[in-house]
């Protein structure tokens, strides 16, 4: 049975299934190629993170509507999840990369043009952003998993690796933000040309190594979505993740906003308070890795939520002490937090990235594309929320609310993190994805 579109996809797929040589040095490429770009990425980035919110409150004025637009943004990124991991099963992780890409690019090339009197262009940014963010994780992190060698390392370190590169270009970029004193849309043209030349290198030396086996109509169809609703592991996964954006993004998605409003910090103070984030996501990263391919995903959550139960009570304390007019420990404070931060991140990005492309023994994409949605239903009302307590109700009502929310998340691992014992392979394989595997392997080329 032919279960090719054409000869020359055939010929391909075959070359490269008979020729491990060939294949093994594709994924190399691919992991170097993820090298330049996550480092080129990680300064870009930098630009980004410090200016989008100054921007945002530039154009709005106000903590309650730079919420919704970042709830807007959410709703963007998350909910198309499951059509763009489809999509990335069908058509291939790398061209669905490169299509993503450039909706990034239009998006922030629309952000410049942005006034006061030009808001439509905002939201057609966040349209665009939000897209290519609803695919750009699942593409990527399944080329890392994919091209990953089980026989050298793990995935938690080569995630741990990748994010360490990223975090290390974000140093220089934070850096580059303190030195040059732009105006705010100018670190978007710098992010547009580092972007557009990554674009580039990724189309040139990226190679598809996921080949996904079309079943023709008169093989039964395996319910999928009623069967990732009733795996136990899966349904773990996602009410771990919607959890866990709700109840942290409550106050990170407008911390940076908060401190602007309430500190009357600067755009400079928050590049330095980035950069502490980044020099600690830089020492942890790569020791993170190791420890959750060690130790197992359950012990590495707990470890890394666990950190959240300092950060959130230290900024409580530092405004406290800001309040009696001790401005001067204020950023070493902040600062400090930052580290923390790092610290928790650089522990939960390797878990996250492990359970995320393991999600069964088949159709990964799809299975990672409904986990990226069910998960963006907690991510999308937190910068309505977070904006509306720190505005209307109080600086600290969100940073009350997260650390309640991280000691409930921390005991709901504790509980039921049984699922997550191990780092490798996530989904069992149940009845219905064995009968799947079965029809898959019957429709292999000899």
């Amino acid at each position: 049975m032919n279960i090719y579109e054409n000869d020359e996809a055939l010929e391909k797929d075959v070359k490269q299934s008979i020729d491990p040589d060939m294949l093994k040095k594709a994924k190399r490429r691919n992991l170097q190629t993820f090298t330049f770009g996550n480092l080129a990425f990680g300064f870009a980035d930098a630009c980004i993170m410090i200016v989008i919110i100054p921007l945002y409150m530039e154009l709005t004025g106000s903590e309650f509507i730079t919420g919704i637009l970042i709830t807007f943004f959410m709703i963007m990124a998350f909910l198309p999840g499951p059509i763009s991991g489809k999509l990335s099963d069908k058509f291939g992780r790398k061209t669905m990369k490169m299509i993503g890409h450039p909706l990034h690019i239009i998006g922030f090339t629309l952000l410049i043009f942005t006034s006061e009197n030009t808001v439509f262009l905002l939201i057609l940014s966040i349209i665009f952003r939000g897209l290519s963010a609803s695919s750009e994780p699942i593409n990527y992190q399944m080329i890392v998993a994919e091209s990953t060698d089980k026989s050298k390392n793990g995935k938690g370190f080569i995630f741990g690796l990748m994010a360490f590169l990223y975090f290390f270009g974000n140093v220089w970029g934070s850096i580059f933000v303190n030195l040059t004193n732009f105006e705010l849309r100018q670190y978007i043209v710098v992010f547009l040309v580092i972007s557009s030349t990554v674009w580039f290198i990724n189309a040139i030396f990226l190679t598809e190594t996921h080949h996904a086996v079309e079943r023709k109509k008169d093989v039964p169809k395996i319910k999928l979505r009623r069967d990732i609703f009733k795996n136990p592991k899966i349904k773990f996964a996602m009410i771990l993740l919607t959890m866990d954006i709700l109840v942290w993004q409550i106050t990170g998605s407008v911390y940076n906003a908060g401190l602007q409003s309430t500190y009357e910090i600067t755009v400079d103070d928050l590049a330095i308070l980035n950069l502490g984030f980044s020099i600690s996501m830089i020492i942890f990263q790569i020791p993170a890795g190791k420890l959750t391919d060690k130790i197992g995903i359950k012990k590495s959550l707990i470890l890394s939520i666990s950190i959240g139960l300092i950060i959130y009570p230290l900024n409580i304390i530092v405004w406290i002490i800001w309040s009696f007019g001790n401005t001067l420990v204020l950023i070493p404070l902040l600062f400090i937090s930052q580290l923390l931060w790092g610290a928790t991140a650089s522990t939960f990005i390797p878990s996250e990235a492990s359970i995320l492309t393991s999600l069964g023994d088949s159709r990964k994409g799809e299975n990672f594309g409904w986990v990226h949605a069910v998960r963006g239903f907690g991510g999308i009302p937190t910068g309505v929320i977070g904006g509306f307590l720190m505005e209307y109700v109080h600086f600290l009502s969100p940073f009350i609310i997260t650390t309640i929310g991280i000691a409930v998340e921390v005991w709901f691992i504790v509980k039921y993190g049984k699922f997550f014992q191990k780092s490798e392979e996530i989904a069992p394989v149940t009845k219905k994805s064995r009968t799947e595997l079965d029809y898959t392997k019957k429709l292999e080329v000899p």
